[in-house]
């Protein structure tokens, strides 16, 4: 990849590939944004911690790079933001029964913004201080029910 987003596969106990990301670009944010669309998060899943600067989540992500597998497959992965100053929630709550299906990761480099789309029209705004995100799949992945339908 022409960025500075890199990808490392490690093996599990069985032998399960892992995703392991680090995003730094615009570019980067794309690629994560297509990796990450439909994922389930949960609402208590998410937490800002302004004394450190992080804004973490764990998500049930869709794996998208097993799609041509016959079983469709889902796996835990955390998603960490760093640099961040203050965060926006619109249309989310932090319930526990709440889950929301992210759209989209957009940033908005001039304003210092990333903002995380999601169905039914709510999303997370953070406001940053430079873009730092890193990715890492938590567990194995697990069968899915089916994939995503966009028609």
């Amino acid at each position: 990849m022409a960025s500075e987003i890199s990808d490392t596969k490690t093996g599990a106990a069985d032998q399960s590939p892992a995703l392991s990301l680090k995003a730094r670009t615009s570019d980067d944010i794309k690629i994560l944004s297509a990796l990450l669309q439909d994922a389930l998060i949960a609402g208590a899943d998410m937490v800002f911690e302004k004394r450190n600067g992080t804004f973490m989540l764990v998500a049930n992500r869709f794996c998208w790079e097993l799609q041509n597998e016959p079983q469709k497959m889902r796996c835990m992965c955390g998603i960490k933001f760093g640099e961040v100053r203050n965060v926006r929630m619109r249309g989310l709550t932090p319930e526990k029964t709440e889950f929301y299906n992210l759209l989209a990761i957009e940033y908005e480099e001039a304003e210092e913004h990333v903002v995380l789309v999601f169905s039914g029209g709510g999303g997370i705004k953070l406001e940053i201080s430079s873009l730092l995100v890193v990715v890492q799949d938590l567990a194995a992945p697990h069968p899915s029910f089916a994939r995503p339908d966009h028609s």
